[in-house]
């Protein structure tokens, strides 16, 4: 037969060994990946259910009896006498020990878990120009060592980038995310991570108010390293909140790790038959029929202009259920017209508490990272599909959108074009309503974000013109004229709109022009006499007018804006 087909390929310099892991975890891999290094020397890992069970460095790595000796569950005089009874035989160290009742199966199976962890977090120095492969439902370590061992794969990631972060990879990361509001999922599995207490510190400030880098920095909570990398790992595995549709933290659904091992008999020592051992030059998969992968037959290596994983294309023969998955997929995908109740496949009078079941039901199926290796093509249409059930669960979970919006719906709003009209509508208010609490924030670039959003989604409200053009005032600029001339749009639709009026009248007063921001606080004040912000600008007005010419270098001292 022939050898097996990588079913992913890559570099690590592209997709280095942290993100290789949350790939595997995420979408819960079984398999090898392999990888090789430019002088032709192998490791590997195989996942079980997107966790590494088994590792084989190429270079020896974290000896069992060294890692027990450490964790004190045997003695450095036992871990001696033992070693020497393995020497020359095919019997595991493991199985010497439990065989003399020198370790216990539970000490046992820590002891393998640690020993994994510590040959994985080794291979995170590999260099960038190794290359790898990833062997779907595959397992070359079958015929090394004992059995598969489940790690819990969040300590074992953060294990590793503490221990070697590419500091290159942090600083790109940190740039982009710069300074936007980070918040934490309401479900993010922090506590699987097995932070210390300084690490622990940083990851509080965020759960308890959403907050900057720039302020994280200067908490003091530890050196800006510490914070960044405790930054980095949350971003990397999505436990930050980025305001994205439909993204869940990695780890959310995490499988549990090996309860325990098997016992083993000594009575059955005698039938235990001599087992292959693992060449450095090989990886020896599990199949009787398949081959071995040589050295002489190296990982494909990508292109040069590869960028990531490089998934095989799909199938041209898809299974029946494949084919009717794809079927619903661009059915869904075409149909604008759907009301968000039938989006969601609910009747108008369903509960609200039904809502929220009925998504997390369908996010089980329609998330794009549930979608079948076969059907990869249709990403695309499975993201598009999945945000429009995003947005129908956000603006029916809330009661006054949900009012407006079935209000909407008994205007008439019936056909495709209409329909698309009202969700438009829709996700501009939710967009204005975001705007403003972002703004309160001071998160100006989120805030930004949701205003240009609410005033592109109905250009007609002056409402969201205003707002935006006064967000756009907040950051540092040379001058307003673009934004002056916004607010005039939106005082076009709506002249007496006091949000409009105000937000000119300040801008006027930053530019220099007071006769023209008086004349906006004073139509202000006739539409709303109560408005007492404008109140106090035309009485400050008033105040400057009345000081007379010799009196106006002190007091214009006290009034000076």
């Amino acid at each position: 037969m022939n050898a097996p087909k990588a079913a992913a390929t890559g570099n690590l310099a592209k997709t280095p060994v942290p993100e290789l892991l949350v790939y595997a975890l995420d979408r819960s891999l079984e398999g090898t990946l392999v990888l090789e290094e430019t002088d032709g020397k192998k490791s590997a890992i195989y996942f079980q259910n997107g966790a590494p069970a088994k590792v084989k460095t190429a270079d020896p790595v974290a000896y069992l009896g060294q890692v027990l000796v450490e964790q004190g569950s045997i003695t450095q005089e036992v871990y001696q006498r033992t070693l020497s009874k393995v020497s020359g035989t095919r019997q595991l160290f493991g199985e010497v020990l439990l065989a003399e009742q020198a370790l216990k199966n539970h000490d046992l199976l820590e002891g393998l878990r640690e020993q994994i962890i510590q040959k994985v977090s080794h291979l995170f120095k590999l260099p960038g120009a190794t290359v790898f492969g990833f062997y779907s439902a595959t397992d070359f370590l079958a015929r090394w060592g004992g059995p598969p061992t489940r790690v819990k794969p969040l300590p074992l990631l953060w294990r590793g980038l503490r221990l070697f972060t590419d500091d290159v990879k942090v600083d790109t990361l940190i740039a982009r995310i710069g300074e936007r509001q980070l918040k934490l999922y309401m479900d993010a599995p922090i506590g699987r991570f097995k932070l210390t207490p300084q690490e622990r510190g940083v990851v509080d400030v965020i759960r308890g108010r959403p907050t900057t880098l720039s302020v994280l920095f200067k908490s003091g909570l530890g050196h800006e390293g510490l914070v960044k990398r405790v930054v980095y790992a949350l971003a990397l595995t999505r436990q930050l909140d980025f305001g994205v549709p439909g993204v869940e933290p990695v780890g959310l659904e995490e499988a549990p790790s090996s309860a325990r091992l098997p016992v083993y008999d000594p009575g059955a020592a005698g039938e235990r038959t001599s087992r292959p051992s693992f060449s450095h030059r090989s990886i020896v998969p599990s199949q009787a029929d398949s081959p071995p992968v040589p050295i002489s037959q190296p990982v494909s290596r990508p292109s040069p202009s590869a960028r990531t994983l490089s998934l095989p294309p799909p199938s041209p023969v898809l299974s029946a259920e494949h084919q009717a998955l794809q079927a619903e997929i661009e059915r869904r995908a075409a149909a604008e017209g759907e009301d968000y109740y039938q989006v969601l496949g609910l009747p108008r009078d369903t509960p609200s508490s039904a809502i929220q079941a009925a998504f997390f039901q369908l996010a089980k199926v329609w998330h794009p990272d549930r979608l079948p290796t076969e059907l990869a093509h249709l990403r695309d249409l499975s993201t598009k599909v999945f945000a429009r059930m995003s947005e129908a669960h956000q603006l029916l979970s809330e009661a006054t959108r949900r009012k407006e919006y079935d209000q909407l719906l008994a205007q008439g709003a019936g056909s495709a074009e209409e329909q698309e009209q009202v969700a438009k509508v829709m996700r501009a208010v939710g967009a204005f309503q975001r705007a403003e609490v972002l703004l309160k924030r001071r998160d100006l670039a989120g805030a930004e974000r949701e205003a240009l959003d609410a005033m592109n989604g109905d250009p007609e409200q002056a409402e969201y013109k205003a707002l935006y053009a006064w967000v756009c005032a907040q950051s540092p600029r040379e001058n307003y004229d673009d934004l002056v001339s916004l607010l005039d749009q939106a005082l076009k639709l709506e002249p007496n709109n006091q949000r409009a009026l105000w937000y000119r009248g300040q801008l006027h007063v930053r530019l220099g022009n007071s006769a023209r921001a008086i004349r906006d606080f004073k139509t202000l004040l006739e539409v709303n006499p109560k408005h007492l912000d404008a109140q106090r600008e035309v009485r400050l007005h008033e105040m400057r007018r009345s000081v007379p010419k010799e009196e106006k270098g002190l007091l214009g001292k006290w009034f000076k804006r």
